[in-house]
């Protein structure tokens, strides 16, 4: 009986038990290639063992190891892509074979995204950025080569301010994440912004013109990498090949959330025009400007597209001039057939300002289209949205007929 096993000091009991769970598990180091671990042993009856796991798997679906020491590198790619780990170790006893069922975990966290320059000044710049849920400490980092360097004190927001930068020198910024007292930062940082401390916005950037009407042309632009206050539109017009100096300045402002564009109105339709767009601060305009948009014409709509009549090989469509302005030179009729786009040579302006157009138009056999019209300029520029799209479908011609 166990009474008498235990009355007899000669007689030892064996007990068996799960091992407790390891203790300060941490991400002691990150490289390009590894990600080191290392814990407190665990007590155990005879000799520890551990079960490391991570998740996501690596290349091939492996997710777990088996070893006797205390620390363990997971071998990992962050050449190019910055990746999330949660890890966790469970300890083992190697003379039964079991493990704890609880575990210890630790996570490496992603590197955060949308990093960009909030605010530029003389000599500093500030900064945001778009965290991975689970890091709590952030660095921006800055280099002028290859090797970057802390540029701020360690923070837990998701802004940071970094100041004593001279004036007019360009540098490499991004930011790094870790969990405070877990891990040290990412390997790879955020996506990289170059910027430089100002007094004024950086210049905008793809102007482009958006659509047209008879009198008028919609600009659209992407900020540059600092949000300014508001823009300068300044355009001038083109005669005989030779430009005036840009003015007829018209200021924009944008509403938080707004689309970068404008509507310039008041345009001669039969005369080009080069459009530049500047930056603004509360000090003023920067300089530089965008790129110049070169040779845009205000030209209206097509009107009333539509589809006279089909069969199996072709379609006949007709349309109408914009309905004021200037006559368009000639229409461009573009083919949609699911991602393939195909425009035809064009189609020359026939009659008066308002004579319906013509076209025969022979799209693929057996496969409906979408067909746009699109307006010619007197000056050669396209506008374009052109009009709203119809489809035409080829009328199937039954063959083979005969009397039963």
């Amino acid at each position: 009986p166990i009474s008498s096993l235990s009355s007899n000091p000669l007689v030892v009991p064996k007990t068996f038990g799960l091992p407790a769970s390891v203790t300060a598990l941490v991400v002691s180091s990150v490289t390009e290639t590894s990600v080191t671990l290392t814990w407190s042993p665990s007590s155990c009856i005879g000799t520890c063992i551990y079960l490391v796991t991570w998740d996501p798997p690596t290349p091939g679906g492996l997710n777990a190891t088996g070893i006797k020491s205390t620390s363990y590198v997971h071998t990992v790619d962050f050449s190019s892509v910055s990746t999330g780990y949660t890890y966790r170790v469970f300890a083992g006893d190697n003379s039964t074979g079991l493990y704890e069922d609880f575990g210890a975990s630790v996570y490496l966290p992603r590197a955060a995204t949308s990093f960009k320059v909030t605010i530029a000044s003389t000599n500093s710049l500030s900064f945001s950025w778009v965290p991975d849920p689970l890091a709590d400490t952030f660095q921006v980092l800055m280099s002028s080569g290859l090797a970057f360097r802390a540029a701020s004190a360690e923070t837990s927001s998701t802004v940071a301010k970094v100041q004593g930068l001279a004036e007019g020198l360009a540098f490499n910024f991004k930011v790094a994440s870790r969990v405070a007292g877990r891990t040290p930062f990412e390997f790879i940082g955020s996506n990289v912004v170059r910027a430089l401390p100002s007094d004024f916005a950086p210049p905008p950037s793809n102007l482009t013109v958006q659509a047209t009407s008879a009198s008028g042309i919609q600009l659209r632009w992407d900020q540059g990498t600092a949000g300014p206050v508001r823009y300068k539109v300044e355009y001038r017009e083109v005669t005989g090949g030779s430009s005036d100096a840009f003015g007829f300045p018209q200021d924009v402002e944008i509403l938080a959330g707004g689309g970068l564009s404008t509507f310039i109105t008041g345009l001669d339709g039969q005369k080009t025009y080069d459009f530049r767009v500047f930056s603004g601060s509360f000090r003023g305009y920067e300089t530089a400007g965008s790129n110049i948009l070169s040779g845009a014409q205000p030209v209206g709509v097509p009107q009333d597209l539509s589809v006279r009549g089909v069969n199996r090989d072709s379609a006949t469509i007709d349309w109408l001039p914009p309905s004021q302005g200037q006559v368009p030179r000639s229409y461009r009729i573009q083919y949609v057939l699911a991602d393939l786009i195909t425009e035809i040579a064009d189609v020359q302006h026939l009659g008066g300002n308002l004579a319906t157009q013509s076209a025969l138009v022979t799209p693929l056999q057996q496969a409906s289209h979408t067909i746009r019209v699109f307006s010619r300029a007197q000056g050669g520029f396209y506008q374009p949205l052109g009009t709203l799209p119809v489809i035409v479908a080829p009328l199937i011609v039954p063959t083979g007929m005969r009397v039963t």
